[in-house]
């Protein structure tokens, strides 16, 4: 599902620290603990394809059920990073090669697409 381009986003809800150690690539970031009473303006669509990951499950569980408490609709929750036997990315290793040194890529979903088109590490 994570290779095929139909519209999903892959999100990682632990915190801004265990992001910059290790994400998975093309992830953004939204803390559990910022997920509160309405959707994340990153996931404008109530009906985006949701991929929900933290460390070990607990947190993307959570963040799962809150989100569809908001409306969201097409969630799904795949555990954590602990056993992920993908690529990982650190935030260093995103901008050995980046061009604009300016580039906050990751560093909050508020603006992502924004940082995607300004950062083309991953494209």
């Amino acid at each position: 599902m994570m290779a095929r381009d139909d519209g999903h986003v892959v999100v990682d809800v632990r915190r801004q620290d265990e992001y910059d150690a290790g994400h998975i690539p093309g992830a953004i970031l939204i803390p559990n603990e910022s997920i509160t009473a309405k959707p994340p303006e990153a996931l404008p669509e109530l009906d985006q394809i949701i991929l929900l990951y933290c460390r070990t499950g607990n947190r993307s569980k959570q963040a799962a059920q809150k989100l569809y408490a908001m409306g969201c609709t097409n969630i799904y929750e795949f555990g954590g990073i602990n056993t992920w036997t993908g690529e990982i990315v650190t935030e260093k290793e995103l901008h050995k090669t980046c061009e604009d040194r300016k580039c906050d890529r990751g560093r909050t979903a508020g603006d992502a697409r924004e940082r995607r088109r300004r950062c083309d590490v991953l494209s």
